[in-house]
């Protein structure tokens, strides 16, 4: 991934001004430093991205650190080596999440007695675990990691899909870095604790999945929790919230706590 990211943030990129109802911006394949570079860069957006619809079109766009990339499907090249592909689109994507409805009274929703319980007997398990580790924190919240732990400022950043969770969290810790955005959206590094706490991980779908792997180091842990198969989530029930969710199951340790599935790559 940081080739990838290298190239495409090395480029010239030029607004498209003739298509308004579309914004958007293209780097031309002429302006590559090489173009093994550009050849790489199409294949890579056409191998990891996603298959979405546009005006009865199909396309296949890579999401990645606040922009998506995508290429007008034809070959790189025309039967005779000529180029056929001669351009990159990038755009700027907008992210909602239904958790912004319930945002401002979160933390009250979990203020009782029974929840700090569980909180205190969650983070008993997993402090030693992430001690001293550079931890991403997927389904940040309103900081509830950091609420628990005292962790480097420098050694986290927690990302979340809700903005208005974020702008709790960052008015909560704002010395600690915090992302608004899809983790399937985003490639940050390498870390070598990856957490989804309480029912984060219930959200993963196999893309979401496979962008995180990326991001866990050689020698990561990972923490991750789902709903259970028969458990109503309360911030759903309690709203009426509707929200997707998947049951996928991945990890070599496989542990229960009260409504959540725990899934490790390491013993508790």
């Amino acid at each position: 991934m940081e080739k990838i990211i290298k190239i495409l943030g090395a480029q010239k990129w030029i607004y498209a001004k003739t298509m308004p109802k579309n914004p958007h911006d293209y780097c031309l394949r002429k302006n590559f430093k090489s173009d093994d570079d550009f050849v790489y860069a199409v294949q890579f957006i056409r191998d990891n991205g996603i298959k979405l619809s546009w005006e009865g079109r199909s396309y296949i766009y890579l999401y990645l650190n606040g922009y998506r990339y995508w290429t007008m499907g034809c070959a790189i090249n025309k039967p005779d080596g000529s180029h056929y592909t001669i351009l990159i689109n990038r755009s700027k994507y907008e992210i909602n999440s239904l958790y912004d409805l319930i945002a401002e009274k979160y933390d009250d929703m979990f203020s009782s007695e029974s929840f700090k319980k569980e909180d205190t007997l969650l983070f008993d398990i997993i402090r030693d675990k992430c001690n001293g580790k550079i931890v991403l924190d997927i389904g940040s919240g309103t900081g509830l990691f950091l609420d628990n732990i005292n962790h480097n400022t420098n050694d986290y950043i927690g990302v979340d899909p809700s903005k208005n969770m974020v702008d709790i969290f960052k008015n909560k810790h704002p010395n600690y870095r915090v992302i608004n955005d899809n983790i399937e959206n985003l490639y940050l590094g390498q870390f070598n604790f990856i957490c989804a706490l309480y029912g984060t991980a219930s959200y993963f779908n196999e893309y979401a999945y496979k962008r995180i792997m990326r991001m866990l180091s050689k020698d990561g842990k990972y923490f991750f929790m789902k709903y259970k198969n028969d458990y109503t989530p309360y911030t759903h029930k309690a709203i009426n919230l509707d929200m997707k969710t998947y049951n996928l199951s991945f990890g070599e340790y496989f542990y229960d706590f009260g409504n959540y599935d725990i899934m490790t790559n390491f013993k508790l």
